[in-house]
């Protein structure tokens, strides 16, 4: 059967579904009202930009729990689970901050050394160093609220991932980078602090990936859950997310 409409909606019709699987990145859980208790949901989420294929299985109190497999990067949801709100903070004005005011910082480089690549590192160092960036940039999105992806408009400029901080007070604001190889910061130097610091808890907890997770999907606000040192609750606009280490 093929049905003309928005797909984040699902098709009550035929609900309740004993499986339902999403090939669109998006920021939520969509279709989560019309999946059977014991019933699962595969997906890829997408969480501050960073996007994973995870798996969900809906228990009888109505909470899903699952785990994250891959990085992945599918088209993304339009309508009401486009992820558009997740970006915000106007990316057209990032963009000129990084090209026009951002300072290269090979001091931040150094320090973050083992995710970057050389050029006389061999094939197997470079897919070790790879896994283990993408991996510190999931923490990044998971544990830190200033966490962005940043895409430029600009011809052969690459993405990058980012902390940008952003307060009422411009003296306050500041922005830090982390490119394919290098990293560039701008403003309040207290951002690029705060990336160096993500980056020892996370060596701190044995440098974490995506299998060191797990995840629980909760379709309705709950003030009772909160974030810890291995712990992070991310709201979402439909529902929250807590993210685990194991």
């Amino acid at each position: 059967k093929v049905i003309a409409s928005d797909g984040g909606k699902g098709f009550e019709a035929d609900a309740p579904y004993d499986s339902v699987i999403i090939t669109c990145g998006a920021p939520e859980i969509p279709m989560h009202e019309q999946v059977r208790s014991g019933g699962t949901i595969a997906l890829p989420l997408v969480t501050r930009g960073i996007e994973t294929l995870c798996s969900l299985t809906k228990g009888d109190d109505g909470i899903f729990r699952g785990y994250l497999n891959i990085y992945v990067r599918f088209l993304h949801f339009e309508g009401i689970y486009s992820d558009k709100k997740q970006f915000a903070k106007n990316i057209s004005s990032l963009q000129r901050v990084v090209e026009s005011y951002g300072k290269k910082r090979d001091d931040l480089k150094e320090y973050l050394c083992d995710l970057f690549i050389l050029e006389n590192d061999s094939e197997e160092i470079k897919a070790e160093k790879r896994i283990k960036r993408s991996d510190f940039q999931f923490y990044l999105a998971v544990s830190e609220e200033d966490a962005i992806l940043y895409q430029s408009e600009i011809e052969n400029r690459e993405s990058g991932y980012a902390l940008w901080h952003v307060e009422a007070k411009q003296a306050d604001n500041g922005l830090v980078v982390m490119f394919r190889d290098e990293v560039v910061s701008w403003g309040n130097e207290s951002v690029a602090e705060n990336l160096i610091k993500k980056y020892k808890e996370w060596n701190n907890l044995n440098c974490p990936g995506l299998k060191d997770y797990n995840i629980e999907f909760y379709p309705s606000k709950d003030d009772s859950l909160v974030s810890d040192f291995k712990s992070w609750v991310i709201q979402r606009k439909h529902g929250l997310t807590r993210f685990s280490l194991k």
